[in-house]
């Protein structure tokens, strides 16, 4: 693919906004307006750059986000609705399409192993 410096510039920009806003929604659309590229153009050289579209960078940082957030002691419910979701069965099913478990297998609990949440979330059924 032919990318030009501005190109690249402008990606690594629309990826430090994603980093940056973890919890915010986004459509490819807006970012491409608000970076003053075609959506095509931003589309094809952020997944050259980075090895996976922006809708893949963007679920991985939310949820990384809500990990943490649930470690911390947030509501599952309500962390839902405040990252976008309109159901937190949609939210759960992200958050385990990412992290492997149920969010409720992450709340206060850091650090703890991937293996030995998913069996505590099959004891609480």
């Amino acid at each position: 693919m032919n990318m030009s410096n501005e190109d690249v510039v402008i990606s690594c920009a629309v990826r430090d906004h994603l980093i940056k806003n973890p919890a915010q929604r986004i459509e490819v659309r807006n970012l491409a307006k608000q970076f003053h590229i075609s959506r095509s153009k931003l589309i094809l050289t952020y997944k050259a750059l980075f090895n996976k579209s922006i809708k893949q960078h963007h679920l991985q940082l939310m949820m990384d986000y809500a990990l943490s957030e649930l470690e911390n002691g947030a509501q599952v419910k309500e962390l839902s609705y405040r990252l976008g979701y309109s159901n937190p069965k949609n939210f759960a099913r992200a958050f385990k399409q990412v992290h492997a478990r149920l969010p409720k297998s992450a709340k206060n609990r850091p650090g703890a192993d991937k293996n030995e949440n998913l069996g505590e979330s099959d004891k609480e059924k």
